[in-house]
């Protein structure tokens, strides 16, 4: 039983999926949106050691924003901001570093989307606030599988905090989004491989996830509009400890 709308728990390697509801059913995805904004950004090959700032047109309501305006710290250190914390400020300054217009890197997330097979998805904005970036569960699947194979893209979201100083001397603590991080199903024998929240009122509580396990192989997992955000992490944990007990890899 979940309380998520739509789920589904696919074999990473087989592609087999294992447990699925309303699959095909569209929904918004909010923060989900930042794994596809960072894999496009660091697509145009930044340096990663630039100190860059957090500027007041990148400033963006809904969430926290976790540094500074105009204290310089790393690109990297920016878009761990922006996957860690979900900071949808560093997201915004992450599109305008990227060199390209507004317009131009939102089709260039649509593009890499069709690429990665992803055919019922539509990106509107880069930060996940709008209720019209859409997708559904098998597409979030493809998304996940893709972008977690970059190393800066899962190292961030295996991480439950990370400490940013900028050039101030001003020390942020960026906390993860993920409550699932440290918690059972992130020590032995399982294994949190990369994952990503979301959240819009009118999309519920999201969360997509990768998970191994000592013996099995990896599941991809994604819930879309979960009824809280404690419950999407319960579906998730149920869903993981489902699969394993049930099913038997080679």
């Amino acid at each position: 039983v979940t309380s998520a709308h739509s789920a589904i728990v696919v074999d990473r390697k087989t592609k087999e999926v294992l447990f699925q509801k309303n699959s095909q059913t569209p929904r918004s995805i909010g923060s989900i949106t930042k794994l596809m904004t960072a894999f496009v950004f660091l697509g145009t090959n930044p340096d990663l050691n630039e100190l860059v700032t957090i500027q007041s047109k990148d400033f963006r309501s809904g969430g926290v924003q976790h540094v500074s305006l105009n204290d310089p710290i790393s690109t990297k250190e920016l878009l761990y901001a922006s996957l860690i914390s979900s900071d949808n400020s560093a997201t915004a300054a992450l599109v305008r570093l990227s060199g390209m217009s507004h317009g131009d890197f939102i089709a260039k997330m649509n593009e890499s989307a069709a690429t990665m097979g992803m055919q019922n998805t539509t990106f509107v904005d880069a930060t996940g606030l709008s209720s019209k970036n859409q997708s559904v569960v098998s597409d979030v699947v493809l998304l996940l599988d893709h972008v977690s194979r970059n190393n800066i893209i899962r190292d961030a979201t295996e991480r439950a905090t990370f400490i940013v100083t900028g050039e101030s001397g001003r020390s942020y603590e960026l906390s993860s989004t993920n409550k699932l991080l440290s918690s059972f199903v992130d020590q032995k024998p399982y294994k949190l491989v990369a994952a990503k929240t979301g959240f819009l009122p009118v999309a519920g509580y999201c969360f997509g996830s990768i998970f191994s396990h000592e013996g099995a192989g990896e599941i991809v997992i994604v819930v879309l509009g979960s009824s809280s955000d404690a419950s999407r992490f319960q579906d998730v944990k149920s869903l993981a400890v489902w699969a394993y007990d049930v099913y038997k890899w080679n």
